[in-house]
């Protein structure tokens, strides 16, 4: 697993090919397409509890595609973590993914690089952060 602090209260974690993002938006914590990396679950589930024990906020879950819920399912119900987008991320659902642009850092969340929804071509996007690494 590497994980990388792109901002304050914005981080990304890579593990097994795969990209993930997590968010402290104001109103909740973001996990976009997460997947808790295989041979690390106890000490990554232990700094995530963590940090929603310090926040107090409710999680939410947001995925670009739905073959990216690997570790959804598990997550929603450790935390009761639910799909609502805060308020300043913005969705734009498209027909083969949705993108989430976390307008405070000018992140654009998608599945690939390859393919985001035509709604986001205005956007001020700073930073593009794709899911699948692999470009799948």
């Amino acid at each position: 697993m590497d994980v990388q602090q792109l901002a304050d209260g914005l981080w990304r974690w890579t593990a097994a090919g795969a990209g993930c993002v997590y968010y402290e938006a104001p109103d909740a914590i973001v996990l976009f397409d997460p997947l808790v990396p295989a041979g690390e679950e106890e000490k990554f589930l232990r700094y995530l509890d963590r940090d929603i024990e310090r926040l107090g906020l409710p999680v939410s879950i947001l995925l670009t595609v739905e073959r990216n819920e690997r570790s959804a399912p598990v997550l929603r119900e450790r935390y009761g973590a639910g799909d609502r987008v805060p308020t300043t991320v913005e969705a734009y659902p498209g027909e083969d993914q949705s993108a989430y642009f976390i307008r405070p850092h000018g992140a654009l969340v998608v599945a690939t690089v390859e393919v985001s929804p035509a709604a986001t071509a205005d956007l001020p996007v700073e930073i593009v952060l794709a899911s699948n690494l692999a470009g799948g």
